[in-house]
């Protein structure tokens, strides 16, 4: 190589190294920030208002308009006495529990007060009036009333309805321990679960 070739590539080279460090000095400058590749942020989500459920319960008895009514999800008994229009005069609220939770479906019946030749204790069917237990919603003594069941099996009623939740169907009976199909078939026409 004869000296201008060399004196070219020494330029060359020099221009790279000079170039580089200049580079470099204004990739290290203070105040320059490093290029950062960001995801671009995911579209705002809309968020909707969850939906209130609701079901329709059916109201029956001593009050002012009977009827199948819809509820919000979580409503008392009371709730539905108020949606029927209120007691009849004659209603023993008293009688019935108020405060218990509704389910879709459900039947209450609020008892008129009990009249003259009636039991005062629950016996037969309660308040003589020919009204069905609901086996989802009595208490012990009131399941007592019916045949074949004493204290022993209405606790044992009242214990599996507060361990496994309300009976489904009236046949559900035969998974409390002493009831078989002779007792079911006593009690068939005498409970409901609505």
């Amino acid at each position: 190589m004869n000296l201008k070739g060399r004196e070219v590539a020494g330029i060359v080279i020099l221009l790279v190294v000079v170039g580089a460090v200049m580079g470099w000095r204004w990739f290290k400058s203070p105040g320059r920030e490093p290029l950062v590749f960001e995801e671009p942020a995911p579209p705002p989500v809309e968020e909707k208002a969850p939906e209130a459920a609701f079901i329709a319960v059916h109201v029956a008895g001593a009050v002012k308009n009977p009827g199948v009514y819809t509820l919000k999800e979580g409503a008392r008994a009371l709730d539905a006495l108020q949606a029927a229009g209120g007691a009849h005069p004659e209603a023993d609220e008293h009688a019935f529990n108020l405060a218990q939770p509704l389910y879709d479906g459900q039947r209450i019946e609020i008892p008129f007060k009990r009249g003259e030749g009636q039991d005062p204790e629950p016996g037969g069917t309660p308040g003589g009036s020919g009204a069905l237990i609901n086996i989802n919603t009595a208490t012990a003594r009131e399941l007592e009333a019916l045949p074949n069941i004493g204290p022993a099996r209405a606790a044992q009623i009242v214990e599996h309805r507060e361990k496994h939740g309300y009976f489904k169907s009236v046949d559900e009976l035969t998974r409390v321990s002493g009831i078989g199909d002779k007792i079911l078939a006593s009690l068939r026409d005498l409970v409901t679960i609505y």
